[in-house]
């Protein structure tokens, strides 16, 4: 879809959805200029040069061991190669991803003197800039804009319909996207060097030019990647996401956190870390829950009120590990195995998760059934089932939740390794708790025709607050709808030999 060029609200995307297409899932686009349907091929153009040693970019899918275990918390990959010269004030990165809110501070500022001089002729960094003496302001946002000529600018990427240029020296607010409107490319490719005649405007707040005629100077190397600190720092109303629109990124360590952003709608994008999107204008990724990267590059572009990289090639994905084959996000409002309506009789209640516990997740995560009655249950029999096609049998002669008491299902018994949480029962590897979304739904046997007892929801985003790594997430009650983000508050008591918080088998801190 982001070939489109759209900034749009919801409501408008949705009623053009029918003309500009979506992904089908062989990755093909229909009714965009990806798929060659004005009358010629995608380019898809060369990655470049290496950026440096610690580059892993010629990584191939037939490289990449799959895990079809648990996902959650694999191990992060470190550079420890030199870093380019990027072009940018601030010198080399200047701080190391350590997760959560301490992030290293933004690396990409704006240099005044890449603007033109007043009155001469205007560069990419006059366009983009709002601090140039000769930005135009107010910027045009209705056809046909305004007349623009751009000397000697870099091709870094062409996708169909859309080439991306910047200018030489890099950097902030160098680079800019060309609407081609089925100009066929000729010689045309990264590393081209060109004139550029167009018109400017700002097409639903993307910087763009309608291309009118461009000519090739010369051809060489495309341009370096711009190193970002963190991913977080040009994703959706990051602080260096204007400064970067249009110029070719790189992001490193990162870590697919969601794979359907847009739930229920499925456009090949998907999330990684910092909640940076990853588009697929030049080439979709079966993007899985814990797939690894080094670096991911591309130009940084905004289209449907978000902000995403758009990786060239394959090679623009240096890929260390794939997360498992159904490591998935599931839609939990539209895409689950029963309504959230289905809350059940809550004769026993999922009553609390530990979903996200510090450092590895294997072995690690849990969760509380509570009888609220005054007669004890045994759940023998009964199955726990997420929104899609995770399914654990309660199986046992000692499977009893007491009357006003817990029951404990986990991953791991042994209280040693499992961060000393008291485990009646363990499911091994056969059932697995998401760090995005998840459910956890309780049904009063294994068949079809069983009934759902209750349901647990949960999910790190708005409008969910009490999902944090670290911390289970606790009922609030036990009549309360576990489907619902109100229903739910964030374990805050310290328990066995670890630094998480919650409490299994215990009263939940929030009654």
């Amino acid at each position: 879809m982001a070939n489109m060029l759209l900034r749009l609200s919801l409501a408008s995307f949705l009623t053009l959805i029918l003309a500009a297409g979506c992904s089908t899932e062989d990755g093909e686009r229909k009714g965009t200029s990806d798929t060659g349907t004005d009358g010629f091929d995608i380019i898809l153009p060369d990655a470049g040069p290496v950026e440096d040693a610690g580059d892993t970019g010629d990584t191939s899918v037939d490289d990449i061991v799959e895990d079809t275990n648990t996902v959650e918390d694999v191990p992060v990959v470190e550079d420890t190669s030199d870093p380019p010269d990027t072009g940018d004030d601030t010198g080399d990165d200047t701080g190391d991803d350590t997760g959560g809110d301490d992030l290293p501070p933004p690396n990409g500022v704006a240099k005044f003197s890449n603007c033109s001089e007043k009155g001469g002729d205007r560069n990419i960094y006059d366009i983009q800039d709002p601090q140039c003496p000769d930005h135009i302001s107010p910027e045009p946002t209705e056809s046909p804009g305004v007349p623009i000529s751009f000397k000697g600018v870099v091709v870094s990427a062409v996708f169909g319909d859309t080439t991306f240029v910047q200018e030489e020296a890099g950097g902030a607010y160098s680079g800019i996207a060309i609407f081609t409107h089925g100009i066929p490319p000729g010689e045309v490719k990264v590393g081209s060097r060109v004139d550029i005649e167009g018109s400017y405007s700002e097409y639903f707040g993307l910087s763009q030019i309608y291309l009118e005629e461009w000519t090739i100077l010369s051809q060489g190397d495309g341009p370096q990647p711009f190193k970002v600190s963190h991913p977080a720092h040009i994703a959706t109303e990051g602080e260096m996401s204007e400064l970067f629109e249009g110029v070719l990124v790189r992001v490193e360590t990162a870590t697919t956190i969601h794979t359907k952003p847009d739930c229920p709608q499925d456009y090949g994008e998907f999330l990684v870390t910092g909640d940076l999107r990853v588009d697929d204008m030049g080439f979709l990724w079966d993007a899985r829950l814990g797939d690894e990267f080094a670096s991911i590059t591309g130009p940084l572009t905004y289209t449907f009120e978000n902000f995403k990289i758009e990786p060239r090639t394959m090679d623009d994905l240096s890929v260390t590990k794939k997360g498992g084959a159904t490591s998935v996000s599931k839609c939990i409002e539209s895409d689950c195995i029963v309504p959230d309506t289905a809350t059940g009789d809550h004769s026993v209640v999922v009553s609390e998760i530990m979903a996200d516990p510090f450092g590895n997740d294997t072995g690690q995560e849990w969760i509380e059934l509570y009888n609220p009655g005054s007669e004890d249950i045994s759940v023998d029999g009964w199955e726990i089932r997420d929104c899609g096609a995770q399914k654990y049998p309660l199986v046992g002669a000692n499977l009893v939740v007491p009357a006003g008491g817990f029951l404990v299902v986990g991953a791991n018994a042994n209280p040693v390794t499992n961060g000393g949480v008291p485990v009646d029962v363990s499911y091994g590897d056969a059932f697995y708790l998401p760090n995005t979304f998840g459910a956890v739904i309780l049904f009063d046997g294994t068949t079809a025709q069983a009934q759902v007892v209750d349901q647990a929801r949960y999910s790190r985003f708005e409008p969910w607050e009490a999902f944090v790594t670290g911390h289970s997430i606790e009922r609030i009650s036990a009549q309360s709808d576990g489907s619902k983000p109100g229903s739910w508050k964030m374990g805050t008591e310290a328990y066995g030999t670890g630094e998480n918080q919650g409490t299994p088998a215990k009263k939940n801190s929030a009654w």
